[in-house]
């Protein structure tokens, strides 16, 4: 793990509830404003270990910072070509390199893929083997090194070796969408994380949490329900103590699920959120939440953004 403390010791000790989420306090405040009329729709975060906060806005396909101590965003990285109604940059993760990962879905097969972001340079290159993923949603990466990345369609992670090509790494139906939010394609593996030998997996439309242990020889274990969440669930992020952070895009809330499967809400609509996307955990502790906003939501509430959650 990379440092990635919990915000809700206390709480996670004394006031959850088996099979039920219960609500509690964080401390809301807007990191970084973006403007919804100019496309600037804040999909995926990530937070390197200084404290950068890192945020795609998607269909402008353009990767923006905001550095430790800052409020004001700076584009670092701009993938040009995409297309109108493309998805565009997704799911951000921070390498072990320090350069910035993120999935691209796009109309263009030239763009679709995991592509590889150096914030210093500016400079873009896709990962080999990442344009045969249908669907590259959000990448994550072990202790190792090793990429994994959800493919949202196919219902499937593909695991990109730290010094290899994207291979597919399992498929299984509890990866897999409904197809019942009527987007014309099942939306299945979406968050995906690694924490002590198992990826997890947010699957949108069943609103569940799976867990795949990596064997031994890299390959991937049995896939497993860690939980069941109160509404679809997007982006997640996972704790050194193995709390695993999840938003809720359309129901506005960010959850928090114990290592024993217990479900508590941390934040809603009334701590700033508006179509909740991503979440990443911050060295410190801190949350970060990227508001997808007007892209889910209508009419807008708080608009896209960043939204940071501490302890009160």
């Amino acid at each position: 793990m990379r440092g990635r403390k919990s915000i809700l010791t206390a709480v996670i000790a004394g006031s959850l509830i088996a099979g039920s989420a219960v609500a509690v306090a964080a401390q809301a405040s807007r990191l970084a404003t973006f403007d919804h009329e100019a496309g600037q729709l804040s999909e995926g975060v990530a937070v390197a270990q200084n404290g950068d906060v890192y945020a795609s806005l998607s269909p402008l396909g353009q990767l923006v910072r905001v550095a430790a101590g800052s409020d004001e965003p700076e584009v670092v990285g701009s993938l040009d070509g995409l297309a109108e109604g493309d998805f565009g940059l997704i799911g951000l993760a921070v390498g072990p390199d320090g350069a910035v990962y993120g999935g691209v879905v796009s109309s263009v097969p030239e763009l679709t893929g995991v592509w590889r972001f150096d914030p210093d340079s500016g400079d873009a290159e896709r990962v080999a083997g990442t344009e045969a993923i249908g669907f590259a949603n959000e990448p994550a990466f072990d202790d190792a090194g090793n990429m994994y990345v959800s493919d949202t369609t196919a219902g499937a992670v593909w695991r990109v070796p730290a010094d290899g090509v994207a291979e597919p790494w399992i498929a299984d139906p509890l990866l897999e969408g409904t197809g019942e939010a009527g987007f014309g394609f099942p939306i299945g593996a979406n968050g995906v994380e690694v924490h002590d030998g198992t990826v997890y997996v947010g699957v949108t439309e069943t609103a569940q949490l799976v867990s795949v242990p990596i064997n031994a020889d890299d390959s991937a274990g049995q896939a497993e329900l860690f939980a069941q969440l109160p509404e679809a669930v997007d982006g997640i992020d996972i704790d050194d103590e193995g709390n695993v952070y999840a938003t809720h895009p359309i129901a506005n809330l960010v959850t928090v699920t114990s290592p024993a499967g217990e479900v508590t809400i941390i934040a809603s609509v009334d701590d700033g959120l508006d179509g909740p996307t991503s979440v990443a955990l911050g060295p410190d502790g801190t949350a970060y939440i990227a508001n997808f906003s007007v892209a889910l939501q209508t009419p807008l509430g708080a608009g896209p953004g960043i939204v940071a959650l501490g302890t009160e």
